[in-house]
């Protein structure tokens, strides 16, 4: 006879060890995810400046 079934939640997963960050780690992270949302507000701006151009032309 098959044992009980297994739901995914139920299966241990690897442990997680807890990290604290110093206040200047947690700095430079904010500055990457400011500097990466500043790069994709530039790519954005610039996609839709080559879609005003393509319809113009």
């Amino acid at each position: 006879m098959p044992g009980p079934a297994v739901l995914a939640g139920d299966v241990p997963g690897p442990k997680l060890l807890s990290q604290e960050l110093s206040d200047h780690e947690r700095q430079v992270w904010r500055g990457w995810l400011r500097q990466q949302a500043a790069y994709q507000a530039l790519v954005l701006v610039l996609r839709l400046i080559l879609v005003c151009l393509f319809h113009l032309a």
